[in-house]
């Protein structure tokens, strides 16, 4: 798993004040650890070297959900994880990451936990945010 995304989970498995956030960044870390167990293999049959992190946005978006307190970190965290699921599904990758995202492309789509579906999940327990 990508050193910052492992961040993001723990952070919230940390400070959500919502019980479903935190069981969702649970969820993520089991889901992340094994995508990352399945994309290894894929990206050296493809000679891709995986990034070692997701770059300075993802590093804004980090400091700017460590700084929210209570209520604002939950509604922050639940933007943060929405759009950028929604980003990795609808995102142009190389050959063997685009093989990677069809696959997850699937079972989000098998499981009907896919990005909407998890903002609209949020929402619905979460309506003051």
């Amino acid at each position: 798993m990508i050193r910052l995304r492992s961040s993001f989970l723990k952070l919230a498995l940390e400070r959500a004040s919502i019980p479903e956030i935190k069981q969702f960044a649970q969820a993520m870390v089991t889901d992340h650890t094994k995508s990352s167990s399945s994309l290894k293999p894929i990206a050296a049959d493809h000679g891709v070297a995986l990034p070692e992190n997701p770059g300075p946005l993802a590093d804004q978006e980090f400091k700017r959900l460590e700084g929210q307190p209570g209520a604002a970190f939950d509604k922050t965290y639940i933007e943060i994880m929405v759009k950028n699921h929604e980003e990795m599904l609808h995102d142009g990758r190389p050959p063997g990451g685009r093989l990677f995202t069809g696959r997850k492309e699937l079972a989000v789509s098998l499981s009907g936990q896919g990005a909407p579906a998890q903002g609209a999940a949020f929402r619905s327990f979460a309506p003051t945010l």
